[in-house]
């Protein structure tokens, strides 16, 4: 860790530095949360198996082509679902998953989830509708409006006239959605995994294998989780994912048909079982759950310690945490310790609809939160909110 905070103090000015804490409950206007996943899965499955009954013809030509890779989508929500009924959350059949070593199925709810994410950045509402007609469409992504109004302050245009972001922000999120990457896009038409490179939002393809933190100084996002984003290779011919086509379908075509949606989904889902043990594919290595190691049977990507570190040490520089919509669950705990011990807050927000309850989960993870002031510590000021419209803003910033 020594390396990582000198080498990230190289770059540290006086500026007040401020860094979000992100939980489920910041993307919830988009994303179901944990208590709503299983149902927006039982919504979906059902919207899919319509598709194996009825006439196809007139539709996407791929959805009859991929009828096996549809069936076995939908048997792989029939396993989570089923599963969800003797445990807590889909987190912990992972864990289940994990600890019994049944890889296969540790695999498919990592597609399933991905797949499901996928599908509500796209369609809004749809989601908790009982049936979708082949022909519903969309015309915008479905963003939580909160990041928009959040990096439309963010934003500046620097002398160049080019778009450039406040330096002294960062981002720690365990949400392995791409609410992020959406929100920048209405800023800047790339492609996903350029935007992921030009604003640090890591992990992403160039920093996969290893990361030096002198590369990525100034505004930075750290995804604990990775992302939950079907990108299924480094070859320049994939570049582009599905997300990619998807966002150039609304601006060109000006809307997604939802039969081309699925012919898409079941066109790319349909590769990922040749790429699952090899380097070739990143999208089992974005996509990892806290208690994951880098290069174990799950295909962790290697340097997942390396962004950890480096969130730390980023942490140690913070003057000002905002939490927002996060719980500490007990699965996260300790790298939640392991990042938040050595910080030195002068103020902490917490937005949440509990946040007295999220207060007292941060002073067992934070030691000298419970210390008295005297001359050489000075206790940081808390303000607690609930949700609102829109992300805390620290006002010294």
């Amino acid at each position: 860790m020594t390396n990582f905070l000198n080498a990230y103090l190289q770059i540290n000015n006086n500026k007040m530095k401020t860094t979000y804490l992100f939980g489920a409950g910041a993307s919830a206007n988009a994303i179901p949360t944990i208590d709503g996943l299983i149902e927006g899965l039982k919504v979906f499955k059902k919207h899919l198996n319509g598709f194996l009954t009825m006439d196809l013809s007139g539709l996407d030509s791929r959805i009859e082509s991929y009828r096996t890779d549809l069936e076995n989508l939908i048997d792989i929500y029939k396993e989570l679902i089923f599963e969800s009924k003797w445990h807590q959350t889909i987190d912990t059949v992972a864990r289940k998953y994990y600890l019994t070593n049944d890889y296969d199925k540790y695999k498919k709810l990592k597609i399933g989830i991905t797949v499901y994410f996928l599908y509500c950045q796209f369609f809004e509402d749809k989601i908790h509708s009982n049936s979708i007609n082949p022909s519903s469409s969309t015309t915008t992504i479905n963003l939580d409006k909160r990041y928009d109004s959040f990096f439309a302050t963010l934003l500046n245009k620097n002398t160049l006239n080019e778009i450039d972001i406040n330096q002294n922000i960062s981002i720690i999120t365990w949400n392995y959605d791409l609410q992020i990457e959406l929100a920048l896009y209405n800023y800047e038409n790339k492609i996903i995994n350029k935007l992921k490179n030009k604003y640090n939002i890591l992990p992403n393809r160039e920093c996969l294998d290893s990361l030096d933190p002198l590369n990525h100084t100034g505004f930075k996002v750290f995804k604990l989780n990775g992302n939950a984003f079907l990108d299924l290779g480094y070859s320049k011919s994939l570049e582009s994912t599905i997300y990619d086509t998807l966002l150039q379908k609304i601006k060109f075509d000006k809307s997604i048909i939802f039969d081309f949606f699925l012919g898409e989904l079941l066109e790319t889902i349909s590769t990922i079982n040749s790429f699952s043990k090899g380097n070739e594919s990143t999208f089992l290595r974005y996509f990892n759950f806290s208690w994951e190691i880098p290069n174990d049977d799950t295909r962790c990507y290697p340097s997942k310690n390396d962004v950890i570190n480096f969130a730390r040490s980023t942490i140690a520089e913070t003057d000002c945490l905002v939490i927002v919509g996060y719980s500490f669950p007990d699965f996260n705990w300790d790298i939640d310790r392991f990042i938040l011990e050595k910080s030195k807050f002068k103020r902490i927000i917490i937005q949440d609809k509990e946040p007295d309850k999220i207060e007292n989960r941060l002073v067992d993870l934070i030691p000298n939160l419970k210390n008295k002031p005297t001359k050489d510590f000075i206790k940081p000021e808390i303000i607690k909110m609930i949700p609102g419209n829109y992300f805390p803003r620290n006002v010294e910033n």
